[in-house]
């Protein structure tokens, strides 16, 4: 009779295992928005696809997944602003001995392949900066150069106006960029995140500029090399946790818009890669 119980136990807690991924961490979350005026309209993109739009104060719930949310608020009267929301894996914790152990250690199996173990931040406040005068008045003009016209008042463009559109095709990626990424270190037998701060100047599609461990006092490098259709490689020292000495990385990835989207593979992890993103500051 003891065996049966036993078995009966194990047969209802093995049917769980599933659900219970779901009901430990979910499938998805919110995210609270807001902006700074108010108002604003952002949209919520990922890997190429738009995930959520929202009107500002106001909250947006996402699937949960590895790959970064790129966020581009507008409202008018202001510069565009743009934020990074980046993957953060959860911990799982300890489960301890038994059969509850074992059936909660499958259960994070289960997160990890479904992507549930990885949870984005739960709010977000966006500050959007109003255009000058000047910058107003020149929308205006754009706009009005854009409208269509009819046949006696359209005129031909003036020459001069090419010259500014081709310099600002030869520079559409140069900027300073910035954004975090979150590695796992290994220390003392176990895995310890912590979040490196990136920031990068890019200048004829040549990209310079530090990565900041944060147990660190120096920084260490990192260089890019962008090519005309957006293509990035480079190199960074992500500097280890232990003794803070070098630790060389690998970077591949693609310009998107005006954030540069990013893959890093480190020297001593060949089998694991992390994606994260630069966001381009605000023109001065």
């Amino acid at each position: 009779m003891h065996n049966a119980r036993i078995w009966v136990v194990l047969l209802c807690v093995a049917g769980a295992v599933s659900s219970c991924s779901t009901a430990v961490k979910g499938t998805s979350q919110t995210i609270q928005v807001g902006s700074t005026p108010e108002g604003a309209e952002c949209v919520f993109v990922r890997d190429g696809q738009t995930i959520g739009k929202l009107t500002t104060p106001g909250p947006v719930t996402v699937t949960r997944d590895k790959k970064p949310i790129n966020v581009v608020c507008t409202k008018s009267g202001h510069e565009e602003a743009r934020a990074v929301l980046n993957s953060l894996t959860t911990s799982t914790g300890l489960y301890g001995p038994g059969i509850i152990g074992a059936v909660f250690a499958a259960s994070a199996l289960v997160d990890m392949a479904s992507g549930s173990d990885t949870r984005y931040q739960t709010a977000l406040m966006v500050k959007l900066e109003r255009l000058s005068a000047a910058d107003q008045t020149a929308a205006g003009q754009a706009t009005a150069i854009s409208a269509p016209k009819t046949a006696s008042a359209a005129m031909p463009a003036p020459a001069v106006l090419a010259a500014p559109a081709a310099a600002s095709q030869a520079a559409r990626f140069d900027g300073a960029y910035q954004g975090d990424v979150e590695l796992i270190q290994r220390k003392a037998g176990s895995f310890i995140p912590h979040v490196r701060h990136v920031e990068v100047t890019v200048s004829g599609g040549v990209g310079t500029g530090t990565i900041k461990h944060p147990l660190c006092y120096q920084p260490g490098a990192i260089a890019i090399a962008i090519d005309a259709a957006g293509q990035v490689t480079g190199t960074a020292n992500t500097v280890n946790t232990d003794g803070c000495i070098a630790h060389k990385s690998r970077l591949v990835g693609r310009v998107e818009g005006n954030d540069i989207r990013l893959t890093i593979t480190r020297e001593r992890f060949e089998g694991s890669s992390t994606d994260f993103s630069l966001v381009r500051k605000p023109a001065p």
